[in-house]
């Protein structure tokens, strides 16, 4: 059987990077990022798997070709199916107990049977989670404690050949082999109420809803070095601002942040970095009495518009702090917008109360 598998793992490969078949796979920008983290996560499982000798032990010949399948995949269906290899080639002393055939068979139609990244994704940590019993392969492999005697491995477990790496997320797993994911992070403004911005892989990028429910995607330009928001240099030209600078308050009091509001007049040198957005303020008056105007960069606090109160979350670092704690923002292979760690934590969620686990 694995020889079967290695085969036509070996075969798909030949197909999928001949030059027809890779300009038909594609994949549209808005989901390559989700495909990469996707990627990583998969390398990941398996290549701590392997350190503990917990798979490929009745194949070996089988691992390069997986990773190389891996590796040329561009499509959910695709990443799928290298899930369920490299289920099927966990050892017996790598799987739970809660792994039995019948919620392995389940898991399994719902692999073969997923059509979106977040479905694969969260097979992929329901696989980590239950099916592999990573907690106690990682106990069994740890050096004991000062005053402990180590616990006796399964004769089938080994040791990896002292290569034992404890679990990491994919951001961490993709950034030390040296390759960033190009994550999604989305912008605060567009120029309109009929579009979402947001910067893919430094690229800025309109998302457009359609009719039919999927959305059309336009890259714009390169996102801008100084950051405008989800605008382009063009769009920010004559915008109404108010940017907020501290004060000292009066006798007693603790300083406070002002608005001060003006208009863009030169947004030329955003693009490559050189200045910030130019913006003569209404009120502000310089030494001559003219109308102050000022550069705002990345450092400030300003907001599009006209605001009497700072906003609580008035920064344009905001949404990417936002996304720093609760995830990436991803798409499904209908290119509509998702979390990817809110799907897979709810279909896990899932699994386990059908298991009663």
């Amino acid at each position: 059987q694995q020889q079967q598998q290695q085969q036509q793992l070996r075969r798909a490969t030949e197909a999928l990077r001949t030059p027809a078949v890779a300009a038909l796979r594609r994949p549209h920008p808005s989901i390559a990022p989700s495909l990469e983290r996707l990627r990583a996560a998969l390398q990941e499982l398996e290549e701590r798997l392997a350190s503990a000798a917990a798979c490929w032990a009745d194949h070996p010949p089988l691992r390069p070709v997986w990773t190389e399948f891996v590796a040329a995949a561009a499509h959910t269906a695709e990443f799928g199916a290298a899930l369920l290899v490299l289920e099927a080639n966990i050892s017996a002393a790598g799987r739970s107990r809660l792994w039995g055939q019948e919620r392995a068979g389940w898991w399994r139609g719902e692999v073969a049977g997923a059509t979106s990244v977040a479905a694969v994704a969260s097979s992929l940590t329901l696989l980590d989670e239950v099916g592999c019993g990573w907690e106690a392969l990682q106990k069994a492999l740890e050096p004991p404690a000062a005053g402990k005697r180590a616990p006796v491995p399964s004769a089938r477990l080994g040791r990896g050949g002292g290569r034992f790496r404890p679990r990491v997320c994919e951001v961490e797993f993709a950034a030390s082999r040296g390759s960033p994911l190009p994550l999604l992070e989305w912008c605060s403004e567009s120029p309109d109420g009929c579009q979402l911005r947001a910067i893919v892989a430094g690229q800025l990028v309109s998302l457009q809803p359609q009719l039919d429910g999927s959305w059309k995607s336009e890259r714009l330009s390169a996102a801008p070095l100084v950051d405008l928001h989800g605008l382009t240099p063009a769009e920010a030209m004559g915008r109404r601002v108010t940017a907020w600078y501290e004060e000292e308050g009066a006798e007693g009091e603790p300083p406070r942040d002002v608005p001060y509001s003006g208009h863009v007049i030169d947004s030329s040198g955003c693009q490559s970095g050189k200045r910030g957005l130019s913006v003569r303020f209404d009120y502000a008056l310089d030494e001559a009495g003219a109308q102050e105007e000022l550069y705002l960069g990345n450092d400030d606090d300003w907001l599009y518009g006209l605001h009497a109160m700072k906003p609580e979350r008035g920064s344009a670092d905001a949404t990417r702090e936002m996304e720093s704690l609760s995830g990436p923002l991803v798409f499904s292979l209908s290119a509509r917008p998702r979390r990817w760690d809110a799907v897979a934590a709810a279909r896990v969620r899932q699994a386990r109360v059908r298991w009663g686990l």
